[in-house]
């Protein structure tokens, strides 16, 4: 039932909330900011460094398997089934050519 799907969902949304943080790479010329903050205990970069590590093109039972990246999973959300996040150009401070 919906319990089941639930399950599901929420290690998925998680999993698209880290990818959101990793998206934007040095070389890109745009910035992709999630609105949810990172986990207690991290912060942005000790984050993305994770990500890329454990989580990022990882297959979902690498994912799990590794308990330092199902730490950083379960600490995530409640909020991030719902994936909010800004794009801007680097260096841009005009609202109106932000997403």
């Amino acid at each position: 039932g919906y319990g089941r799907i639930l399950g599901q969902c929420t290690p998925i949304s998680k999993i698209f909330y880290a990818l959101w943080l990793t998206v934007a790479k040095d070389d890109d010329p745009f910035v992709c900011v999630p609105l949810q903050n990172v986990p207690e205990g991290y912060n942005i970069t000790s984050a993305r460094k994770l990500i890329k590590e454990t989580i990022a093109y990882k297959q979902l039972s690498e994912i799990f398997q590794n308990q330092e990246a199902k730490n950083f999973l379960t600490t995530c959300g409640p909020d991030t089934l719902i994936n909010t996040f800004v794009v801007n150009f680097k260096g841009n401070t005009d609202i109106r050519k932000c997403n």
